[in-house]
């Protein structure tokens, strides 16, 4: 997957969640799952998929990590590609390397008093 179309999948997901995510005002009990229902209920043509419907679910897992980790997901995934090996030394590496990056994203959303 390059990097166009990782930027057309989380683009796409933001215009799914942005009304929720974006929203100043407290939702009133049940406006949420309404909202999520109301998304669900429609037809869209999909980056990168043959699919055209969301579930509420699927609208959950969207807000969950938007709120976790911002604009920069959806993650890429570390693919190794068939000619390359893995060995433990690149796992632990990339292991280190989302250590990293969830360390920074929580410390930049903790806000100190």
């Amino acid at each position: 997957m390059d990097f166009e179309m990782q930027e057309q999948i989380a683009a796409f997901r933001y215009g799914l969640i942005a009304p929720i995510v974006s929203r100043q005002s407290p939702m009133l009990p049940g406006e949420l799952k309404h909202l999520l229902e109301e998304i669900a209920s429609r037809t869209y043509t999909i980056p990168g998929s043959h699919r055209t419907t969301v579930s509420t679910r699927t609208l959950e897992r969207y807000i969950a990590n938007y709120r976790r980790a911002g604009w920069e997901w959806p993650e890429t995934k570390a693919v190794l590609q068939p000619t390359e090996q893995a060995s433990p030394f690149r796992f632990c590496r990339q292991q280190s390397i989302f250590a990293k990056s969830v360390r920074s994203a929580v410390w930049s959303r903790l806000s100190f008093y």
